[in-house]
């Protein structure tokens, strides 16, 4: 039996709204919050990886995960998430992180992913 792949959507607010209990009040609000908190997180990313700061990277990557996952931003969850665990794995094992073709094919994903989403939400907000 073949597994259909689904295709992960840049905004599942059906799926969010699930989680907030039909509320679309709270579910605008709070994407208007991170329209507000976000809007420069992408040049953030960049900066954090010039300056080889992978703790603040990392800590920003887990915040835009469990961001990106509450609001329904399935690509952008996706991408922060793959960014996460790579720093997660390199962190705990003390390895030295250098800017190699790992960390910067999961940047660019996660800056253009990030750059998608935010026009995708002014969109509609």
């Amino acid at each position: 039996m073949s597994e259909k792949l689904i295709e992960r959507k840049t905004i599942n607010m059906e799926e969010a709204l699930e989680r907030f209990g039909g509320m679309q009040d709270l579910y605008d609000e709070l994407v208007q919050m991170f329209l507000s908190e976000h809007s420069y997180s992408s040049e953030k990313i960049q900066s954090f990886l010039n300056s080889k700061n992978y703790s603040e990277l990392y800590n920003m990557t887990h915040k835009l995960k469990g961001v990106a996952g509450t609001l329904g931003l399935e690509k952008l969850f996706d991408e922060s998430k793959n960014l996460n665990d790579y720093l997660k794995t390199e962190l705990n094992n003390n390895n030295e992180i250098n800017i190699n073709e790992t960390i910067f094919t999961f940047v660019e994903k996660l800056k253009n992913t990030f750059n998608i989403t935010i026009n995708e939400l002014k969109k509609r907000y």
